[in-house]
């Protein structure tokens, strides 16, 4: 028996090996923010090259900035921004 979800899984990486993308979230400064984000990556087999998390203003604000290959952006950024303490995502291609 084949096991499907493993296939799904190494198809969507083979889709995030394309090309280099940035994305720049800002969430509320919540206990797992991070955890939830990349969590969303995760799920859709993409891999993290870098990321920076950064507390923004008076700190109830964190600036998250990812980067990794891939072409899947459309769908990632709408998943996102589904994230609960997520307040605006930017994604630029590089």
């Amino acid at each position: 028996m084949v096991n499907r979800g493993f296939q799904s899984r190494a198809a969507n990486h083979a889709a995030c090996d394309m090309e280099k993308q940035t994305f720049v979230l800002r969430t509320e400064n919540r206990v797992d923010a991070l955890r939830r984000v990349a969590g969303i990556f995760s799920r859709n087999g993409c891999n993290i090259e870098t990321v920076n998390a950064r507390p923004e203003g008076n700190a109830s604000v964190m600036e998250i900035t990812v980067f990794l290959s891939g072409e899947k952006a459309r769908e990632l950024k709408k998943a996102l921004n589904r994230l609960y303490d997520v307040i605006s995502v930017d994604v630029k291609a590089k």
